[in-house]
């Protein structure tokens, strides 16, 4: 339905997030509906991507974290692959810096010092982090600290974190009142 409709109201685009998740290898141990799915959906693309003037207007953009992951028929059938690196450090400082733009920020914050902290972090990473940051009171994050150490110490008997651990530690980047 969804590529009929797209060729009805051509020109159009089909963006497909998580790409993986629809069409992921296909294996021994898949569910026989499954494989249906996956099938019928690479034949729709295959109606797509036919030179008829009707459905030459139509495309479809697919985007996933990890392409590895797609069946190897899809890969095929699309025609373009543009891949993506997550962020360098000049990159999550200005990540961080658009993120917080709106957040109060304790002034010994440093968005460097963030920013070297995440290495390996995509945008939406450091989306979550400031997001997460920002909901969290400083009394509500301290009174938080003794509890979790305490577990954490029970589970693993690793000793609690130094200061320098906890000022590092993501929940610090951004505080703010509930009531604000």
């Amino acid at each position: 339905a969804l590529f009929k409709q797209a060729r009805a109201r051509a020109p159009s685009i089909i963006f497909m997030d998580e790409a993986d998740a629809l069409v992921s290898s296909r294996g021994m141990g898949e569910h026989e509906a499954s494989r249906r799915l996956k099938t019928e959906f690479l034949t729709s693309m295959d109606g797509i991507s036919s030179v008829s003037s009707d459905t030459a207007q139509v495309m479809l953009l697919a985007a996933t974290n990890t392409p590895w992951d797609l069946d190897d028929a899809i890969i095929r059938r699309l025609e373009k692959r543009i891949h993506i690196p997550l962020p360098d450090l000049p990159a999550r400082c200005e990540l961080f810096a658009i993120n917080l733009r709106e957040v109060d920020v304790e002034g010994e914050v440093q968005i460097p010092v963030l920013a070297t902290a995440t290495d390996g972090y995509s945008g939406a990473d450091i989306h979550l982090v400031c997001r997460e940051a920002s909901m969290v009171s400083r009394e509500a994050f301290a009174n938080e600290i003794p509890q979790r150490e305490r577990a954490r110490a029970r589970h693993d008997e690793r000793a609690s974190p130094t200061d320098a651990d906890e000022k590092n530690h993501p929940w610090e980047i951004a505080r703010r009142d509930p009531g604000d």
